[in-house]
């Protein structure tokens, strides 16, 4: 008995003396990383909408197109993140026949903007299918932060005789960035 005991006070010693009060080592993996980008980000996704409509018994096929525009001036927002400004394109026709076609910067609003408007973008454009009629077709446009979809809206009047157009800055500003241009 007295062997029984001997033996069984040394398998608890031993088994205290190997854990030794210590947890066993743990393998932590941090699954995080840190992505550093270097130069200037899109502001926006590419997108592409089209438009139909019938004005004064002429069918108009509008087709906007926004990108970002590596070759224009960059912008810094309030985190100091670099981005591309946009530049969107418009491509309109009428009876099936080209009707209009131009690429718009921000640069086409500069008289319209602040100097508090220096870190925004063009953030797209969109038909405005309320405004328009048979004697012209609207566009309707956004200048603004990135990433916010806020900012001043603008008209773009297309004559439907043909002419120069002419951009408005719209007062009665209803719209916002997320429905309208597809931030």
């Amino acid at each position: 008995m007295k062997k029984i005991m001997l033996l069984a006070v040394g398998v608890a010693g031993l088994t205290l003396t190997s854990c030794g009060g210590e947890k066993p080592a743990q393998t932590v993996q941090d699954s995080t990383t840190t992505v550093v980008v270097t130069g200037p980000l899109p502001a926006d996704d590419d997108l592409t909408r089209h438009y139909a409509d019938t004005l004064g018994n002429r069918a108009y096929a509008i087709t906007i197109k926004r990108t970002a525009d590596e070759t224009s001036k960059t912008v810094t927002d309030e985190f100091d993140q670099e981005y591309y400004d946009n530049s969107v394109s418009v491509h309109i026709t009428r009876d099936g026949a080209e009707f209009f076609s131009k690429t718009f910067t921000k640069e086409a609003f500069e008289d319209y903007l602040t100097a508090a408007d220096s870190s925004s973008v063009l953030l797209g454009m969109a038909y405005d299918e309320d405004k328009s009629d048979k004697g012209k077709v609207c566009l309707a446009a956004q200048i603004g932060l990135p990433g916010t979809g806020e900012g001043p809206a603008f008209t773009i009047e297309i004559p439907a005789a043909g002419g120069v157009y002419s951009i408005v800055r719209d007062t009665q500003q209803d719209t916002n960035a997320q429905e309208n241009f597809g931030n």
